[in-house]
């Protein structure tokens, strides 16, 4: 499981623990898993997609960062996000 985090200025914006994450980064589209190699991006602005059990959720994010820790956890830092 990842433990996933996303921070906008005003609030955690999303918690959880999820399966996977897709997001698109300036270098293109990744999709995250537990134990993913460490490494922070810029985030483009668009859809990122969670992955948790059969349900899959949507949200727009308005661009930011994205931060791989080594213990599975996954920060996006980003001015606004919404659940589609």
């Amino acid at each position: 499981m990842i433990h996933f985090e996303i921070v906008t200025p005003e609030k955690v914006a999303y918690q959880d623990k999820i399966d996977a994450l897709t997001v698109d980064t300036k270098d293109g589209e990744i999709t995250i898993l537990p134990r993913h190699t460490p490494l922070v991006s810029v985030l483009r602005p668009g859809e990122m997609r969670l992955k948790k059990g059969d349900e899959e959720i949507f949200m727009a994010v308005s661009g930011g960062f994205v931060e791989v820790q080594e213990d599975s956890k996954v920060i996006i830092i980003a001015d606004a996000v919404e659940r589609a």
